[in-house]
């Protein structure tokens, strides 16, 4: 388990600051033989493994990144980065929960860039491939795509391993393998000079012991168009390519980083397509669709059986098409802005303001009826396709019981050791700080406690859900740092009861003795929405008991999983659609209770979720007396939640 403690990762941000930054700032030789990125924007965690590095580091505004360097982001983080060395900057965005490698970044003859996109999603702006030699390639395990001036993004799915694809300008050209285990020839088979140039790009993993494999697919998407990328097995082993109209939520839906670069490119894409329809209007709108330009043409792949694929279609449908081809290249980013206001990703303020730069050619865009895209019977029969295909690819994980001690005690191991290694951190950074001190001048000393204060601020501004800040106080020497997520040493624990508390909540004000009453546990006062992979909850009860009966056979309501957040499996018939576990004890007047996610990821807790109901009879006395004894919360990785329980109990009156 790999992290980052505060203490180093502050003390090597400060050592770039004091030594002038780690930005670029080449020589006019050195840029012809590097093109590196920048780091412009970052929230969340975000960390890099520079090459020949041994840790993982906190990314920084204007940080470099470099050839073979590896960027992964956590839960609802992100990174832009611009990278330098072309005729004008190109643009990255890398969303959440992503694993990205700058496998190439050199300028020789020509300016060569290959990203690696192993996990996770990210958007592109591709604007400076200009001459010949110039080349953009992005790959993931999948695919490699070859890029000349677009706007496009890509998903990855980090357990089914698909890809997928989505164009909003421009066009990407893909090759992918099909690995077919005769000679028989498919559609998009790449054969000639193209074959050649298309091994020549292609990664090691496509190779067999005896040479390539038998055969390589091709595909140029254009705006408005998704292509998804599953891995085959069988005697076939290669990629279904599976081409159709792009979803309006996106290459990847629910990450608001992805979403907001799509529509904040906008307006050169707008622009870009506008060119492309002109092109159309002028030279590929005339006869039947064999005469149609290939980027016209490829719109009639999108709605019919793959294994059917027609070259003529009737005069009324090649109008048709045309139309709804048209109408879509012109609405899809309209039908994204519209996307992105509902959801709340951005404004109704910002969408007019990107129309209104749209110019002319927006003006219809602005209306409804243009906000919607038009898709036949057979479009939208594909789009529902791919969608079941993807969904066959997910896999269903439920871990045993000896698995779930084996993973916890793999946790609490892990977490020990990272609190010695933190202790040890600590140490070092101390005395590398002290000494480095001693050789400034005062002035250098102000200098130095500047930058920290800018590095520390910044740490905090951009890292704050995954990040404690640290204090002065906590960490002398004036790292200045930020705690890294967990509850390790310098993190500043927030008063009982006023931040990140667990409370309970009765359904009643008072009850008789003998009576029922439904006791809730609720979290109040979260700072920032907390992602949870697991939890333990303990509660002790005076002047009542827990009625076991009615919590074990009416578990759903009871055991809701924080109201369907966790998807629990409460029988054996529940396992393929569940991801969640938990159990429960009662002992005497204590309750004990865990829930654990048992798919990857993590599940996003709000304030008022309520964790458990938990269903109560009242005895002979003067009140009902619930304590929270215990409250321990954890995130995807196993690393622990900031949370307090309320140290007042819920007391409810039994009255006569």
């Amino acid at each position: 388990m790999k992290r980052v403690t505060c203490i180093v990762l502050s003390f090597v941000m400060l050592f770039a600051a004091i030594c002038g930054g780690v930005s670029i700032q080449t020589t006019a030789a050195a840029a012809k033989l590097v093109r590196a990125a920048v780091v412009t924007e970052w929230k969340g965690k975000v960390l890099v493994e520079k090459v020949g590095g041994k840790k993982p580091l906190q990314v920084f505004k204007k940080m470099s990144i470099n050839q073979g360097d590896r960027i992964t982001t956590g839960a609802k983080s992100k990174v832009v980065l611009q990278l330098a060395g072309g005729a004008e900057q190109d643009v990255v965005t890398i969303g959440e929960n992503s694993d990205v490698s700058f496998t190439e970044l050199k300028k020789d003859k020509g300016v060569v860039t290959r990203i690696s996109v192993w996990a996770g999603s990210a958007w592109l702006k591709v604007k400076s491939i200009a001459g010949a030699d110039d080349r953009f390639e992005l790959e993931t395990p999948t695919t490699v795509m070859a890029v000349r001036g677009t706007q496009f993004g890509v998903y990855v799915h980090p357990m089914a391993g698909w890809s997928r694809l989505t164009v909003s300008a421009g066009v990407v050209r893909v090759y992918y393998p099909y690995g077919v285990a005769d000679d028989t020839l498919m559609a998009g088979e790449v054969s000639g000079a193209d074959r050649n140039a298309a091994y020549a790009i292609a990664p090691a993993s496509w190779m067999k012991a005896g040479g390539p494999l038998l055969t390589l697919g091709k595909q140029d998407i254009y705006p408005a168009q998704s292509s998804t990328f599953i891995p085959v097995g069988g005697s076939r082993t290669g990629m279904l390519a599976l081409q159709s109209y792009a979803d309006p939520k996106g290459v990847a839906p629910g990450d608001t980083a992805i979403i907001r670069a799509m529509v904040e490119g906008y307006t050169e894409a707008q622009a870009e397509n506008k060119t492309m329809l002109d092109q159309w209007s002028r030279s590929c709108l005339n006869g039947a669709i064999e005469s149609i330009c290939s980027s016209l043409y490829s719109y009639s792949q999108l709605g019919m059986p793959n294994d059917s694929k027609e070259s003529s279609l009737s005069a009324e449908a090649v109008k048709a098409l045309k139309e709804r081809a048209i109408h879509n290249v012109q609405s899809y980013l309209d039908a994204v802005l519209s996307m992105s206001v509902r959801t709340g990703v951005i404004t109704e303020g910002e969408a007019a303001n990107w129309r209104q730069r749209g110019g002319d050619s927006q003006q219809a865009g602005s209306s409804s009826n243009q906000e919607q895209l038009r898709l036949s019977i057979d479009e939208l029969k594909q789009t529902a396709y791919v969608a079941e295909r993807l969904q066959e690819t997910l896999p269903v994980t439920v871990l045993s019981e000896e698995l779930r001690d084996l993973k916890d005690k793999l946790m609490e191991e892990g977490r020990q050791r990272e609190e010695v290694q933190k202790k040890l951190d600590k140490e070092v950074s101390k005395q590398l700080v002290a000494s480095y001190l001693e050789q400034l001048t005062a002035k250098e000393r102000d200098q130095f406690n500047e930058r920290k204060n800018q590095a520390h601020t910044e740490l905090c501004e951009n890292a704050a859900n995954v990040l404690s800040c640290e204090t002065d106080e906590d960490n002398p020497g004036g790292s200045g740092g930020a705690g890294a997520g967990g509850n390790g040493g310098g993190i500043v624990t927030p008063p009982p009861e006023t931040l990140n508390v667990l409370e309970l909540k009765g359904d009643s004000a008072s009850l008789q003795a003998g009576k029922a009453v439904l006791v809730h546990a609720v979290l109040k006062r979260f700072q920032v929405s907390p992602l949870v992979g697991s939890l333990e909850l303990a509660i002790e009860v005076e002047g009542g008991q827990l009625d076991t009966k009615l919590l074990d056979s009416q578990s759903t309501i009871y055991r809701h999983g924080v109201n369907g957040k966790f998807k629990i499996a409460h029988n054996a018939d529940h396992y393929v659609i569940s991801n969640a576990i938990d159990q429960w004890s009662s002992t005497g007047n204590l309750f004990y209770y865990q829930l654990l996610r048992t798919k990857t990821g993590a599940a996003q807790l709000s304030n008022d979720d309520v964790l458990i109901s938990l269903p109560y009879v009242a005895q002979a006395g003067k009140e009902l007396k619930l304590t929270i004894k215990q409250l321990k919360m954890y995130d995807a990785e196993g690393k622990a939640i900031t949370a307090t329980a309320a140290q007042k109990p819920l007391i409810i009156p039994i009255v006569p």
